[in-house]
């Protein structure tokens, strides 16, 4: 990922660890890592906003299942 930022083929990316999927059934907190290209501060920010709301979003999913809803 580092090396395609570099190479400016993308502006940024999710590094997801091996183990997210044991932390998450096991209800542990899970940790990801956004990289991005920091030289444009706007682009950086975009980036940055869009990989955030992707993770927003995976975290709903996963979570959603888990609660109840009592009428």
């Amino acid at each position: 990922m580092k090396n395609a930022i570099r190479s400016q083929q993308i502006n940024g990316g999710i590094f997801i660890p091996s183990d997210l999927n044991k932390d998450l059934t096991s209800d542990q907190q899970a940790n990801v890592t956004i990289v991005q290209d920091q030289s444009n501060p706007q682009v950086a920010a975009l980036a940055t906003e869009t990989l955030q709301t992707v993770i927003e979003n995976f975290g709903q999913s996963i979570s959603a299942p888990k609660i109840g809803v009592l009428l």
